[in-house]
């Protein structure tokens, strides 16, 4: 098959799916349930069927959404992961006003949370949902007008410093941003604080109070990273 031809099978299988989705979507607003439930339940492609389950829980039949999601038993494990992640959310959707995760809701949730397939996204969201903590992974490459500054004192114009330390902590910036946001994350990428940052050339943390060990630094400007370090709090 040329890539022409896998193009073109690639779009058709797209507008295939969008064309199961609206007609699903109009069975919802009609209230016919089990039609819809019933037409992603007996596809053959698990992403597909898995949208039987959002179905259910559309409908509020959640008794039924949670006996279903026990017996989907998917081959592919970044799946198979999704499946345990919507295990915990619903017990969360079903009983909203008296859930409260356990332990092992939380033991076996926050594993998930650390991969980096597109699934795992939906851990982090119900992590940050159930424990008020948002986890950034350290990124897995930084574009060309991202600068990055090392401890070395000849890399660029913007600066960390002192790195390591204990107390006080000052990034000083290439120009004066006018508007943007300070991110601090730990090792393992919960957000520990939020700054903002207007018209300044520099800004001073107090890290006295962080444990010890390796933080990350994001800014940004917008939607846009501008500036990744990291530093050390002994």
């Amino acid at each position: 098959m040329t890539f022409q031809e896998e193009v073109r099978l690639k779009k058709a299988k797209i507008c295939l799916q969008q064309a199961l989705t609206d007609y699903v979507d109009s069975l919802l607003i009609n209230g016919d349930c089990h039609k819809a439930f019933a037409l992603y339940d007996r596809q053959t492609d698990a992403s597909l069927r898995i949208k039987a389950y959002s179905v259910l829980m559309e409908c509020g039949d959640c008794a039924s959404a949670q006996d279903w999601m026990s017996s989907f038993n998917p081959e592919d494990d970044e799946m198979m992961d999704y499946v345990t992640v919507q295990g915990i959310n619903i017990k969360r959707l079903c009983n909203p006003r008296t859930f409260t995760p356990s332990e092992e809701d939380l033991y076996t949730l926050y594993p998930l949370t650390q991969e980096v397939y597109p699934y795992a996204a939906y851990a982090r969201s119900l992590w940050h949902i159930l424990t008020g903590e948002s986890i950034f992974l350290p990124l897995p490459g930084i574009t060309r007008d991202v600068k990055q500054r090392s401890v070395s004192d000849d890399a660029g114009s913007w600066s960390l410093y002192p790195n390591p330390t204990s107390g006080q902590l000052t990034i000083t910036f290439d120009a004066p941003i006018e508007s943007g946001q300070i991110l601090i994350t730990d090792q393992l990428g919960r957000c520990i604080k939020e700054h903002v940052i207007e018209k300044q050339s520099e800004y001073q943390l107090n890290v006295s109070n962080y444990d010890s060990g390796v933080h990350y630094v994001r800014v940004s400007t917008g939607d846009r990273l501008v500036y990744i370090d990291k530093f050390i709090v002994q």
